[in-house]
C-alpha cells in the first residue's frame, strides 16, 4: 500500500496540532491553580482547628451554624465618632485578625459566640499581647469569647458545657 504526500503531510499537521493542544492544555491547567503571584494554601484550617471543629459541630444545635477564621472586622465596626486618622488606626487593628470560630444563630447568622483555639504559639509575648487585646475588646462587647487549649483529642461533654456556659 502506497500513501501519498499529502496522506503525510495531513498526518504531520494532525500529529502537531495534538501536542500542541496538548501543550495548550497542560498550561491552562496549571494556570488554573494559580491566580497571578498567588497560590491556593489547601485546607482552611490546621489538623488541630479541623478536629476541634468536627467536636464543636456535633455538639452545637441545629440553629446554630459554625464559622472558621472569621475575620475581626467582619465582626466589629470602628467607632464612627472618630477623626478619620483615629478611624484607620483601629480599623487596622482588627482588619488582619479573626478568629478561629463564631458560632451564629441559623436564621439570621447572628454572631452569638467567639472561640479561640490557643496552641503553644499563643505563649509568645506578641501572641500575649494579641491575645490581650482580644479579650478586651470581647469583654466590652456583647459577644463573648471563650478559649479551648488545643489537644490531641477533645471531649465533646467538655465542649458542649463550656458553650452552655458562655451562651447562658
Amino acid at each position: 500500500m502506497h500513501f501519498s504526500v499529502t496522506f503525510y503531510v495531513v498526518l504531520i499537521a494532525i500529529l502537531l496540532s495534538v501536542v500542541i493542544g496538548a501543550s495548550i492544555l497542560k498550561t491552562l491547567l496549571k494556570s488554573s491553580k494559580k491566580a497571578g503571584n498567588y497560590v491556593l494554601k489547601g485546607s482552611l484550617v490546621t489538623p488541630a482547628e479541623r478536629s476541634f471543629l468536627g467536636c464543636l459541630e456535633s455538639v452545637v444545635s441545629p440553629d446554630i451554624r459554625v464559622f472558621v477564621k472569621v475575620r475581626l472586622a467582619d465582626l466589629f465596626e470602628v467607632e464612627r465618632n472618630l477623626d478619620r486618622s483615629m478611624r484607620q488606626s483601629a480599623f487596622n487593628k482588627i482588619n488582619s485578625k479573626h478568629i478561629d470560630f463564631v458560632l451564629c444563630r441559623a436564621d439570621d447568622l447572628f454572631p452569638i459566640l467567639a472561640i479561640e483555639l490557643d496552641d503553644k504559639t499563643h505563649e509568645r509575648e506578641d501572641r500575649r499581647k494579641r491575645d490581650g487585646f482580644l479579650d478586651e475588646m470581647f469583654a466590652a462587647s456583647t459577644l463573648p469569647l471563650i478559649r479551648f487549649k488545643v489537644q490531641r483529642t477533645y471531649q465533646s461533654e467538655a465542649i458542649a458545657q463550656r458553650l452552655n456556659e458562655a451562651m447562658s
